[in-house]
């Protein structure tokens, strides 16, 4: 059995935007994440679904793609604009989502995905839990996405990578508003869920199924510069992969989706007076 649900896998996205040829050029990840609205009349869920990735992924010219691969079929869905995502309110928090289906927000996109994604209540952990199981430095993750651009036409699966937590008590004592991964990070993970790994010897709380706790955001660049053994001079800069990555927390994605909601509210208020 794998330890990470069907479920989990088959709610990653790929994101890209349309060339000039027409063709479509994926470089980023996203994922489908369901938030609780409370109940109807009868006792069923209600729930409001976004499409979850970076900010700086939808930032910039031109329309975005979203495609999801999962056994009944490979979805290429309609054009997304800018402005019908909504970013975090803080610039650095690097998270932006897009209402795709809900109890009372429109769906601007048209976009549809189906079953696939993380619910809010029972699929994540977020800040208060886990420090409620003394999560720490040294915890196993994985980390899903598309890295490289290792998207093609046909039907391509998410890839799954593992790491662990390098660094999360600064966030933990509000002394940074991320955490960090040792984890290999390349280009096109770019907004992909960071997974908390099951295990059975974790210090603290037991893990035993997969959850989300974050969105990763890019890898930790190392610069080194050579310089000339004459003048001093600088002549070649160098930049590599750190094998550090930054990751913002789930949290983030509810007080974005807070925000969202708020501004439909307002519109709907607006609109009546």
């Amino acid at each position: 059995m794998s330890l990470i649900p069907s479920q989990f896998l088959d709610s990653v996205v790929a994101i890209g935007r349309r060339q000039p040829d027409s063709s479509i050029q994926y470089t980023a990840t996203g994922f489908v994440y369901s938030a609780f609205a409370g109940l109807d009349e009868e006792g069923n869920r209600l729930a409001r679904t976004f499409l979850v990735t970076n900010r700086h992924v939808i930032e910039g010219a031109g329309n975005l793609f979203s495609r999801q691969s999962h056994p009944s079929g490979v979805h290429i869905v309609s054009e997304s604009l800018e402005e019908d995502w909504v970013v975090h309110p803080d610039s650095d928090v690097d998270i932006a989502v897009l209402p795709i289906l809900s109890v009372s927000i429109p769906n601007p996109s048209g976009i549809s995905f189906g079953q696939y994604m993380f619910h809010d209540e029972t699929n994540t952990l977020v800040r208060a839990r886990l420090i409620d199981m003394e999560f720490r430095e040294g915890n196993e993750v994985f980390v899903l996405g598309f890295p490289l651009a290792m998207v093609g036409g046909d039907k391509n699966y998410v890839i799954a990578r593992q790491g662990i937590i390098a660094r999360i008590q600064d966030w933990f004592d509000d002394a940074a508003k991320c955490f960090l991964i040792d984890a290999s990070i390349f280009p096109g993970n770019s907004g992909g869920p960071v997974l908390a790994k099951p295990t059975l010897h974790t210090y603290g709380a037991t893990i035993t199924t997969a959850m989300l706790i974050g969105v990763v955001t890019g890898y930790l660049p190392y610069r080194d510069i050579a310089r000339s053994d004459q003048t001093g001079h600088p002549i070649l800069s160098y930049v590599e992969n750190s094998g550090l990555a930054v990751v913002v927390p789930v949290d983030a994605i509810d007080e974005t989706i807070a925000v969202a909601v708020r501004q439909y509210e307002d519109a709907i208020r607006n609109s009546s007076e």
